[in-house]
């Protein structure tokens, strides 16, 4: 959310994120979650979903809240109900564990409502195929979005056959449905990189593959923000890192001591020959900042990760726009 929020307003504009709904933090309502998302991104729309992967228990009423958004009762009334709590909130139809007449019931309401809605169709919680596209094959309008999401991999490239599946299936009923194809493949351990490491990114070239393959498909490119699902993002137990994303890959700058100070590795990022000097986005002038000792600096894997997302974001929006965007007339919060 971070992240996020520090997007410039043109960054913001290009994009509309989908997040994964689940308990915010140490709040006690989940409404709060998609406060915490109007806050980020205010007067903007964003996709919401539930998130499945997360599994933590407490005794919180949002816990308990996040549970209900799951029951299938009345064709999904209450994950409904919650999405019509932001104005700005695009819902995903759930399709997991969902037949065909439940899936249209949920499209029916988001037509009577007027509201545009999303597809995720996420290769690791497999859906009823046949439903899905029965219920997609009724859709008299372009009021929606298809989301196949690979998930997590660090060899999405074999996912490909999984989402061209998909989207020949989906083009046959909709030749001009617009379709997100997205995946993670950031790296889950840092040990094997030692202090220094580099690693392409894998979502590009998954989807310039699918766009190569399908070249009459309305597709367009989604990732998991360099992120992963739940886990530890602290590069092992405890040991700092610092993360600087170029185009095509991710360069890691990383402790050899367990609460490692994060100012040596900004500055070691920032002297490298993949820094470029220019302070065009947030992430970028966090770590400059933590090389300095100055300002607003790095003091956590999360606000570590922050920067690294920010980055991230900008690098991969520019690509998509085929022009730098940046350099932007806007002050950054310290």
């Amino acid at each position: 959310m971070q992240a996020l929020e520090q997007l410039s307003n043109a960054e913001k504009d290009s994009i509309i994120p989908l997040i994964p709904i689940k308990p915010w933090a140490n709040s006690n309502h989940l409404v709060n979650s998609l406060r915490r998302v109007e806050r980020a991104l205010p007067n903007r729309r964003f996709f919401i979903d539930i998130d499945r992967y997360y599994l933590r228990a407490s005794e919180r009423p949002a816990w308990s809240e996040f549970q209900a958004l799951r029951s299938s009762t009345d064709n999904f009334l209450n994950w409904r109900n919650f999405a019509d709590e932001s104005e700005f909130a695009i819902p995903c139809i759930q399709i997991f564990g969902s037949q065909a007449d439940v899936i249209g019931a949920q499209i029916a309401w988001a037509d009577q409502n007027n509201k545009p809605f999303a597809l995720r169709i996420e290769q690791r919680f497999p859906c009823d195929r046949a439903a899905v596209l029965a219920a997609f094959g009724s859709i008299e309008h372009s009021n929606y979005i298809i989301v196949l999401d690979a998930g997590w991999s660090r060899d999405v490239l074999s996912s490909q056959l999984w989402a061209s599946g998909w989207i020949t299936a989906l083009n046959n009923l909709h030749n001009d449905a617009k379709i997100v194809v997205s995946a993670s493949s950031f790296p889950d351990q840092f040990m094997p990189y030692g202090q220094f490491g580099t690693e392409n990114l894998q979502e590009r070239p998954f989807y310039n593959a699918l766009r190569g393959t399908h070249n009459t498909a309305r597709l367009i490119y989604g990732d998991w923000a360099s992120s992963r699902p739940h886990g530890n993002d602290s590069g092992g137990p405890g040991y700092s890192r610092v993360d600087l994303p170029v185009a095509n890959s991710w360069v890691f700058f990383r402790s050899d001591a367990i609460g490692g100070d994060f100012q040596p590795l900004a500055a070691q990022a920032r002297n490298s020959a993949y820094w470029d000097g220019d302070l065009n986005n947030w992430g970028k002038y966090f770590i400059d900042n933590t090389a300095s000792g100055t300002g607003f600096t790095i003091n956590s894997a999360q606000q570590a990760a922050a920067a690294r997302i920010n980055i991230h974001l900008n690098q991969q929006i520019s690509q998509g726009l085929g022009v730098a965007i940046g350099d932007v007339p806007e002050d950054y919060e310290d």
